[in-house]
């Protein structure tokens, strides 16, 4: 058996722990995610502000993508200040989670802490946009949610 495959069945175990991990710690952000994403729509924000988010959050593999799509919203007005710096702090606080969730998985891999940063900014972020369309919804409409 080749050392690639020998590395690639190693790795199968920590990723499925390292999913494991990041879902048990994602089911926390729940009801955070959803008074952010009400904050969201009391300001005003749109769908696709929102969807946009989650796109970078999903396409990026940087988390540094993240933060500065909000940045940028934030500069350009499209965000209200504090909501966007709320997102900042949220998002920050996923870090120092993924570095304990590495540690759970693998101390041994030095990419892993910020791996799993990525990944719990994801969740976040996913459990956010599903409130906000949620909430989106039911008010009705574009501009109202």
């Amino acid at each position: 058996m080749s050392a690639t495959m020998t590395s690639q069945k190693a790795s199968v175990p920590m990723r499925l722990k390292l999913r494991r991990e990041v879902a048990r710690v994602s089911d926390g952000y729940y009801a955070d995610a959803e008074k952010l994403a009400e904050w969201m729509a009391r300001e005003g924000l749109k769908t696709d502000q929102v969807r946009s988010l989650e796109n970078v959050a999903y396409s990026t593999d940087k988390v540094s993508d993240i933060l500065d799509l909000v940045k940028r919203q934030i500069g350009r007005g499209q965000w209200p200040v504090n909501l966007g710096k709320a997102m900042l702090t949220a998002l920050g606080k996923r870090q120092a989670e993924g570095e304990l969730v590495a540690k759970a998985v693998d101390a041994s891999d030095g990419d892993l802490p910020r791996r799993s940063h990525l990944l719990l900014c994801r969740e976040y972020v996913k459990h956010l946009a599903a409130h906000f369309i949620y909430l989106h919804g039911q008010r009705g409409g574009e501009g109202k949610a």
